[in-house]
């Protein structure tokens, strides 16, 4: 019998909750790494809304199967992938490093857009054959915005824009989009992240103008 993927995303904002929703819907154990300030809520899970979803304004739950914040946690457990999803300043400081030499021989998945983040992050020690680059091509914010209704309760909402599926390159990219598809979250596997990353956002600022255009509306942009 296969075993699921062990999956441990760190960072608990709207991408780690979207990535992590969606690992475990295709099958993965899922665990978070917070702040220890943040474990207790991070451990009562999220409510999210899919607008992808035929009935976008329905809320989905996501309860990760364990909340971490410490290496010695991480070093604890046997993880296969280490997704980080927190933002390209928070990389900074000795936890990365302490982070990386905690999980084995796990892939690490760096989504951060900066530049230089992968030299920082193979600086904090994550060997270049085990390091898989990614961009993040979904949408996501603190709904409602203002003058949005159909909202069961305040949570993140997130929408997956068409033909820009999460590139990522790496030696060990294959198996990332693999379990990323499993959970239906948009991957491809390309030659460079960096260099595929421009048509992405190609597409993407079109579709963040006529968001602002519609006052951030959905419904509004949608219209025929």
């Amino acid at each position: 019998m296969t075993q699921p993927v062990r999956a441990l995303v760190v960072g608990a904002g709207a991408v780690g909750q979207v990535y992590a929703r969606h690992l475990q819907l295709g099958g993965a154990e899922v665990t978070l790494f917070v702040r220890e300030a943040y474990r207790a809520s991070a451990a009562r899970g999220f409510t999210l809304y899919p607008l992808n979803a035929a009935r976008p304004r329905q809320p989905v739950r996501f309860e990760p199967a364990a909340v971490i914040a410490r290496p010695d946690e991480v070093a604890a457990r046997r993880f296969d992938l280490v997704i980080l999803t927190v933002a390209s300043p928070a990389l900074a400081g000795a936890w990365l490093r302490d982070l990386i030499a905690a999980a084995g021989d796990a892939t690490i998945v760096a989504l951060q857009p900066g530049l230089d983040d992968r030299d920082v992050i193979l600086a904090a020690g994550a060997p270049a054959e085990r390091l898989v680059s990614g961009m993040i091509t979904l949408i996501g914010y603190a709904a409602p915005l203002p003058g949005e209704t159909g909202f069961a309760e305040p949570s993140t909402a997130y929408w997956f824009p068409p033909l820009a599926p999460c590139a990522l390159s790496g030696p060990r990219a294959d198996r990332v989009v693999r379990a990323l598809r499993a959970g239906q979250l948009p991957a491809r596997r390309v030659a460079d992240a960096a260099r595929a990353s421009a048509f992405p956002s190609a597409i993407l600022m079109p579709y963040l103008v006529a968001l602002e255009t519609a006052g951030w509306s959905f419904e509004a942009l949608c219209l025929p």
